[in-house]
């Protein structure tokens, strides 16, 4: 994240809050150790948290962490391996609410794939609301108790 961003801009002249930033344990980085110290000056809060074996943070340790800070709602937006994370267990568990935005873009021949077991995530959604936002479909489901 630059440090000068425009959330950053925004949190120090009022209007916005500053970020959370989670990453990995940082590597005895000289040029690493002034970013995160930059960012911080800025009003950032950076807080580390140990790798997965797939050098991945684990979303249940930002949860945690986050609930231990008195969160209780978040939004986790993203690609591909984001939403793949958000809807493989365990993680799964975590998640009470999926949106899911479709724009008309072509993707490419590979195509997007979300999951591995797709039979098993989509049984467990309830569409909840649908709508369109320019040329932009919305859908909004509820992620169901799997017993």
């Amino acid at each position: 994240m630059p440090v000068d961003c425009k959330l950053l801009e925004n949190a120090v002249a009022g209007r916005g809050k500053a970020p959370i930033l989670f990453c990995g344990p940082p590597a005895i980085d000289h040029e690493m150790a002034e970013r995160m110290f930059a960012l911080m000056d800025r009003g950032a809060t950076v807080i580390t948290l140990p790798l997965d074996d797939a050098g991945r943070l684990s979303l249940e340790d930002v949860c945690d962490s986050l609930f231990a800070r008195g969160y209780r709602s978040i939004m986790i937006e993203g690609g591909q391996s984001v939403i793949s994370s958000c809807l493989s267990p365990p993680t799964l568990a975590l998640i009470n609410k999926v949106i899911i935005t479709i724009a008309p873009v072509v993707v490419g021949s590979t195509g997007m794939s979300v999951s591995g077991s797709e039979t098993e995530q989509m049984k467990r959604l309830k569409l909840t609301a649908s709508g369109s936002l320019e040329s932009d479909l919305i859908a909004a489901y509820d992620v169901l108790d799997a017993s």
